[in-house]
């Protein structure tokens, strides 16, 4: 009986210190990556000890940054992990972090310790010219503009736009093209991560493409023959009725964006107008070289 009182006083004293593990089964126990290991081409699978009393898992990545970015937030029942290859592709070398919670039936989260590992990658060299994405200084796209309000009395008001790449700056980890005007899907700042590129301020998807169709919300993107097709959607309200938009973007391997399309109107669409613009590329310039243009072009 004195033993077992001391054994029990011992961990008493090593939980106010530090914690017993006899005395807190539900913090899991991070098994790998070990500390320090580093990843050059595979991206790493995670493990960590089971709990008895845990009915999930939340593991979360972060990057070793002032504002400590996350690179994936999720929940699991496995006590394994495999980090999408997309993501690793897509992620900066450097140092990352990573923990685990074990969640209770009652939805307390029991926080691991935090361990660090790194990612010490080369990043591939891709001609951007054989991709959706030709992006290149002084590139310019020359569109007809076509805008429709069913609002107005006339016809629909045509127009010239002209977009151009106008600067480029490149590191260790990006490619960065700023855009006069820029595109409904990437903006007037396109920033490549490797063979990934930042669609609609939300997600990356590659310049390669795997898969004929995938939805991401509140975006999607379908590849039909050499045809990429961006789609995404917004929602707002103005005066008593909600208003819907939308943008369709095509994009053809080495020319880029030949039509954009947004159109926004009231649900129901008796309820007011509604505005419909429409892109169609006219010619591609290179420099000073016009390598595409449209059949029924001048």
């Amino acid at each position: 009986m004195r033993v077992i009182k001391v054994l029990s006083a011992f961990c008493v004293v090593i939980l106010v210190m530090g914690g017993c593990d006899i005395l807190d089964p539900n913090l899991p126990r991070l098994i790998y990556p070990e500390e320090g290991e580093v990843f050059t081409v595979e991206a790493p699978t995670f493990e960590w000890s089971s709990r008895n009393r845990a009915v999930s898992y939340k593991i979360h990545v972060y990057d070793f940054s002032p504002d400590d970015k996350t690179l994936i937030e999720t929940e699991t029942q496995d006590t394994t992990f495999a980090l999408p290859q997309d993501l690793f592709d897509g992620a900066p070398s450097g140092n990352y972090f990573w923990k685990v919670a074990s969640i209770s039936e009652d939805g307390d989260n029991f926080w691991s310790d935090l361990h660090s590992f790194n990612f010490d990658k080369t990043i591939p060299e891709i001609n951007l010219d054989t991709t959706y994405f030709p992006f290149g200084l002084n590139y310019q796209w020359i569109y007809e503009h076509i805008y429709t309000d069913s609002d107005m009395y006339s016809d629909s008001i045509y127009d010239t736009v002209i977009i151009s790449c106008t600067s480029v700056a490149t590191d260790d980890y990006y490619e960065t093209y700023i855009l006069e005007i820029g595109f409904f899907d990437v903006g007037e700042k396109v920033v490549i991560f490797g063979n990934l590129v930042s669609v609609f301020d939300q997600s990356k998807i590659s310049l390669f493409p795997q898969e004929e169709y995938s939805h991401l919300y509140p975006f999607s993107y379908d590849y039909s023959k050499d045809t990429l097709i961006l789609n995404s959607g917004y929602s707002s309200w103005v005066g008593q009725y909600p208003r819907e938009g939308s943008y369709h973007v095509y994009r053809v391997q080495g020319i880029g964006v030949v039509k954009e399309e947004i159109s926004e109107g009231p649900v129901p669409k008796a309820q007011g107008p509604f505005t419909y613009d429409v892109y169609r590329l006219l010619y591609f310039i290179k420099g000073a070289d016009t390598v595409w243009r449209c059949e029924d072009c001048p």
